[in-house]
């Protein structure tokens, strides 16, 4: 006996619960989990800040995540998109810490910042941002921050078809008789 508890324990303690101390325990497990959250970011943010990554042998952090925790790609992609914006701004770490903001609003939150046009300029609006993130739902705030990422990169959209115009090539070969076309351009043309 190493004295936890399986999880046919939890499953039994929690069903003997009535229905005020049921949602008590969903608030209670709730706090746990943003507190876990807010911990993992700062490790992850460690980790990367280390490059531990290549001391283990991996190209990208990303790599030495899947590997370490059979992480999903997009689930690397959400924890250190969270995990950078927490480095970048630690109070965003408290209020997650905190249980004051839910986790998935620091995640639309980081995703904004991570956006590569205009993340850099949210230290305008991020003390906007985690007020509305702590009173609003999820699908009530996401659009707030892609309201934001809009005003902020109002031009995204036409720098996107300049890249795309930049990166147009197309080459043509040739092989005993038989030719490959092979093309890349934009939908303009």
């Amino acid at each position: 006996e190493t004295g936890e508890m399986l999880f046919a324990d939890v499953v039994a303690e929690i069903s003997g619960l009535t229905d005020g101390e049921l949602l008590e325990r969903a608030r209670l497990t709730e706090q746990r989990q943003r507190v876990l959250d807010a911990e993992r970011a700062a490790v992850l943010a460690a980790v990367e800040q280390r490059r531990l990554h290549q001391r283990d042998g991996h190209a990208t952090i990303w790599g030495l995540l899947r590997a370490t925790f059979g992480w999903s790609d997009g689930e690397c992609r959400t924890r250190m998109r969270a995990a950078r914006l927490i480095a970048a701004h630690p109070h965003v770490g408290d209020s997650l810490h905190d249980g004051r903001v839910p986790v998935a609003n620091v995640d639309a939150i980081a995703r904004g910042f991570a956006n590569p046009r205009c993340g850099h300029e949210i230290d305008g609006v991020l003390g906007t941002l985690l007020t509305n993130a702590e009173r609003m739902e999820y699908d009530d705030f996401r659009p707030v921050v892609e309201r934001w990422e809009m005003l902020a990169d109002a031009d995204g959209a036409h720098r996107d078809r300049e890249q795309i115009h930049e990166n147009r090539n197309a080459h043509c070969v040739v092989w005993q008789g038989q030719g490959t076309l092979a093309a890349q351009w934009g939908d303009l043309d």
